[in-house]
């Protein structure tokens, strides 16, 4: 019977990821009370499609992350109405993205992503400390291409 080595860990994604772009902080999040056009300038700056939600700034806990924005849900909305924009994100948000420890392995994660999640909030010690998009996971594995994470 053929055994596999254990995927790569969370970590080693966001390490990736924090390498490929050392300008963006590792996470980005908008307070509820900000408005929706600030969600959506922040996701234009960094190329992101989603955003947690926090109840304020600094995001200290995992119950702090209290929503998400996600380009997909926005879209909608400001196409039916444009004064979405000027509303608070607290209006738009959706349910929060699911955490995962960043000790995890990915492997935790890929039912998520397979599922239709965009992506996950990562944790460490239940501090919100950066998120993973199928987009960093993809990437991380066209550089990474072998079970256990090592080139």
């Amino acid at each position: 019977m053929e055994r596999y080595a254990p995927g790569p860990t969370i970590e080693q994604v966001q390490r990736l990821k924090r390498q490929a772009d050392a300008q963006a902080p590792p996470l980005i999040y908008v307070e509820a009370h900000r408005k929706v056009g600030e969600a959506v300038d922040l996701m234009h700056r960094y190329g992101i499609s989603q955003i947690p939600v926090v109840r304020h700034d600094p995001a200290d806990s995992l119950a702090d992350v209290i929503g998400s924005i996600q380009e997909r849900g926005l879209l909608e909305r400001v196409l039916r109405n444009p004064d979405t924009l000027n509303e608070e994100v607290a209006a738009a948000m959706e349910p929060p993205l699911r955490a995962v420890e960043m000790r995890d392995s990915v492997d935790t994660v890929f039912g998520d992503l397979e599922a239709g999640a965009q992506a996950v909030i990562v944790a460490a010690e239940g501090r919100p400390v950066g998120v993973l998009s199928r987009a960093d996971l993809l990437e991380y594995l066209a550089h990474n291409p072998s079970p256990d994470g090592r080139s």
